[in-house]
């Protein structure tokens, strides 16, 4: 749910003439809140309603009546059982776009509803399943597609009022069709929603492959690389929470199999291992119900973003031998966090860097760099500059060794972030960045010495 200040306005919808008190009172039987009527409420219609595949039945009633319809019968259908209980809701017309980034030939239908003070975005329609020529499948995982976050949802959902996506900055139709396209995987697993959408909207992004939605998650993505290409040598950090215990989890690359037992256990569910890509760029994260030896894949990556023609036609000046011994050289990091190949090999000529910052693995997107110490070791009592555009909402602070901290509150008028500090305490130095009032993570890393 998200915090709304709005005023409900009702929308409209066709007549009805059934009384569907009788259904709506059994469906939230039981239920001791409005979130619990609404969530019934959700799965009943994607549990009992078919989608019309002859698209000839848009009313509630009729909906109800033959237990399918297209997208605006099953929000009526909603709509109604909903009122009968107390519950607010307004269907949401606008333009949807497929997982394969095909936008629909007609329009769509979706819901908001309204529970004073929160509001709450769903697709009963999503949610019940799919229709692949001209049969419709049912999703045994029917909550991807509910209380979904906004930006998730504007990203295959494009309202005609841009006042219904629900976002502080709305995006506009062109943006929209050049974005890639949301899917069920993305809520299924957890995937950091914020980040993703940030990522999106600046067209920097091409997912790995996530498969599997339609089904309960056996794990919950926590923290992986968000980018489909890896290459072969370097280091990668995962971290996946496991919410079914039935299951087996391991990393597949090339001929190894790095299964949990082999993570590090950090509690609670969770496991985070960093490993090297061997052999080859094709790398999966996958499960195996103990049953067989089969394995379902559930992360698939595939080929490397550089190849090593990349050297004779000079568009990755970095994969020079000039620069093998250079620490902390995490390329493609630095070129998400706004360096460049050829900016980064200039500063390292100029500056004689032997060993760069270490940027965290997934996290270089988190911010465009305009000037930082490109040094990783500082210098006690010296004084240095950070300036850097955040790349969200995001509070960012610098911490020295966990014991001093300093945040970082001035801006410019562009929303440039700034500060001058001096180190004080010998050890390691973070620059850090706290996303939805969580714990903050580390973004960049330094080693202050005397």
């Amino acid at each position: 749910m998200f915090a709304t200040d709005r005023a409900f306005k009702q929308g409209w919808v066709h007549p009805s003439k059934e009384n569907y008190q009788p259904l709506a009172e059994s469906i939230v039987a039981g239920c001791t809140n409005r979130r619990d009527r609404v969530r019934a409420i959700y799965a009943w219609i994607c549990k009992n309603i078919e989608y019309d595949t002859t698209y000839t039945i848009y009313h509630a009633d009729e909906c109800y009546a033959e237990r399918r319809g297209v997208c605006q019968a099953y929000c009526e259908l909603f709509h109604y059982i909903a009122k009968c209980v107390g519950i607010k809701s307004r269907i949401i017309s606008g333009i949807s776009k497929s997982s394969k980034g095909k936008i629909g030939p007609g329009g769509h239908a979706w819901l908001y509803v309204d529970l004073e003070g929160w509001g709450m975005l769903l697709d009963p329609t999503w949610g019940a399943g799919h229709v692949e020529r001209g049969l419709f499948t049912r999703n045994s995982y029917i909550w991807s597609w509910y209380d979904v976050d906004p930006r998730l949802m504007v990203m295959s959902h494009l309202p005609e009022q841009a006042e219904d996506q629900f976002i502080a900055s709305p995006i506009s139709r062109e943006e929209f069709e050049a974005m890639i396209p949301a899917s069920s995987e993305w809520a299924t697993y957890r995937l950091d929603i914020e980040r993703l959408f940030h990522l999106a909207r600046r067209r920097r992004i091409e997912l790995p492959e996530l498969l599997g939605g339609d089904k309960p998650p056996i794990i919950e993505l926590v923290d992986i690389p968000l980018h489909r290409h890896l290459n072969v040598g370097r280091s990668y950090s995962f971290r996946i929470k496991l919410l079914d215990t039935r299951y087996n989890i391991a990393l597949i690359n090339y001929r190894n199999i790095v299964p949990l037992e082999q993570w590090q256990d950090e509690g609670d569910g969770v496991y985070h291992i960093r490993y090297t890509l061997q052999g080859t760029p094709q790398l999966n994260i996958a499960c195996n119900s103990g049953r067989d030896n089969r394995w379902s894949v559930v992360v698939s990556y595939h080929k490397p973003t550089t190849s090593e023609g990349d050297i004779e036609k000079g568009d990755n000046p970095l994969l020079s031998p000039e620069f093998r011994n250079v620490g902390n050289l995490q390329v493609e990091e630095w070129r998400a966090a706004g360096l460049a190949p050829e900016i980064l090999a200039r500063l390292i000529r100029e500056q004689h860097i032997q060993t760069l910052p270490a940027i965290s693995t997934n996290y270089g997107d988190m911010l465009r760099i305009v000037e930082i110490p490109m040094h990783y070791h500082l210098k006690r009592g010296e004084s240095y500059t950070f300036k850097f555009y955040p790349n969200n909402d995001s509070k960012w602070a610098i911490i020295e060794s966990g014991k001093r901290w300093h945040f970082i509150t001035k801006a410019s008028a562009d929303g440039m972030l700034y500060i001058d500090i001096s180190p004080s305490i010998v050890g390691p130095l973070y620059l850090m960045y706290n996303s939805q009032e969580q714990h903050y993570i580390s973004c960049i890393t330094y080693e202050v010495v005397t």
